[in-house]
């Protein structure tokens, strides 16, 4: 879709109908490419629930099941080997993605070109590379996280594994198969896969797990550096991905004890309530700028 032109709204696979319709009808959005099914999921009955959307203009379903109000992925797919690049600029919106919305509706927050490139140019320092590197993803698509871990390979060539879904047995079983060498989740994936038992041995090419998103235990770090496994930590949002990063070569009080350091072109603030900043060791609230920020443009669909 980006090499359309056209901006694009991932949607995290659970959100209910409601979730959907609220996203379609605030983004504006034209086109809708859904399955027609996922796992015990009908996603074909909702057609009907967006018919009604004023800039819908067309549901593309992917799959058998096509209701009669849809199109099929086939028939909007061009086969022609003719490519005519968009006319877009750099700093036009690429990406609208949307928040979980914790205090209120979702909220969308739009990356443009060079915001999302500034995050994959980052990429490198600080998860696995090499020539033998390959990366597990567990995130889904509709999350930051996961929209970064589609174009990473794309732009860095590194052989990744998709999961469609969270289970530590198959994705310690993928790790053994394709010979993962790194991944990025939550203390909870990383405990998942440390509680199955004796994995060892699958987990042997696994050098480097990148953690976040929650509290990281100690005790957690240090189970996974006895199967040979560098944890470190990272820091960022929505609106901005990655603010700091350690790496997997960091000493173990960095790796155990900060969210790392800020990237090329990060700027971190730790401000009081007028906007002063506080002195180290101090509580207040964290601002940062840089380049992988989100734009505050108005949108053109």
């Amino acid at each position: 879709m980006l090499l359309t032109g056209a901006v694009l709204v991932p949607i995290v696979h659970i959100y209910g109908p409601n979730e959907v319709r609220f996203i379609l009808e605030q983004s504006g959005a034209k086109v809708l490419v859904q399955p027609d099914r996922w796992r015990s999921v009908e996603y074909g009955d909702r057609v009907a629930v967006y018919s009604d959307i004023p800039t819908l203009e067309h549901v593309v379903v992917v799959g058998d099941a096509v209701p009669a109000d849809a199109c099929e992925w086939k028939e909007f797919v061009t086969t022609t080997s003719v490519y005519m690049p968009p006319t877009v600029h750099a700093d036009d919106v690429a990406l609208l993605i949307y928040t979980s919305g914790t205090t209120s509706a979702p909220k969308g927050v739009q990356h443009s070109h060079n915001s999302l490139l500034a995050e994959q140019r980052s990429a490198p320092q600080y998860l696995g590379a090499g020539d033998d590197a390959v990366q597990l993803v567990s995130f889904p698509p509709g999350h930051i996280a996961g929209v970064g871990s589609v174009l990473r390979p794309l732009l860095h060539g590194h052989d990744t594994v998709y999961m469609d879904t969270w289970d530590p047995s198959l994705a310690v079983e993928l790790i053994a198969r394709h010979h993962v060498t790194a991944t990025s989740g939550t203390p909870f994936h990383l405990a998942g896969m440390l509680d199955l038992g004796d994995v060892a041995g699958k987990l042997a090419t696994m050098r480097e797990f990148l953690i976040g998103a929650a509290t990281v235990p100690e005790e957690l770090v240090r189970r996974a550096a006895t199967v040979g496994i560098s944890t470190y930590r990272c820091y960022g949002s929505t609106e901005q991905p990655t603010i700091t990063s350690g790496s997997a070569v960091d000493p173990e009080v960095a790796r155990l004890g900060t969210d790392g350091s800020p990237l090329p072109g990060v700027r971190v603030r730790i401000v009081d309530e007028v906007g002063a900043d506080v002195p180290t060791g101090t509580d207040g609230e964290v601002v940062t700028r840089g380049p992988d920020q989100f734009v505050a443009t108005e949108m053109r669909v």
